[in-house]
């Protein structure tokens, strides 16, 4: 499965997801994208690699249906106030993840 967690600049929360993602389904392929970050041309190419994609607010919800919507889009509600890797991050990713069905 190809699974793409986007968040505003790609690098704390969803870099987070896309490592733990990857640690768990090491047969998957997980990418992280930042939608302030990259072009809207990265964004289009990347929507439509992926199979699943998780955003962490609502915004970008809105902004990945614009390009994706033929996939299934799930919003984790994770405000940008956490560090990459953090273990609190971590711990709130999984949780998240396992709220909307998905194990890691």
């Amino acid at each position: 499965m190809k699974v793409l967690f986007v968040c505003n600049f790609g690098q704390n929360r969803s870099a987070t997801a896309r490592d733990l993602w990857q640690e768990a389904h090491p047969k998957d392929e997980a990418k992280a994208l930042g939608i302030l970050w990259h072009s809207e041309t990265e964004t289009r190419i990347a929507s439509k690699w992926a199979d699943i994609i998780f955003v962490m607010e609502p915004h970008q919800e809105n902004k990945m249906q614009e390009f994706a919507k033929d996939k299934k889009i799930v919003n984790l509600d994770i405000e940008n106030y956490y560090p990459y890797g953090s273990d609190e991050l971590k711990q709130l990713i999984i949780k998240k993840l396992k709220n909307a069905g998905y194990n890691i």
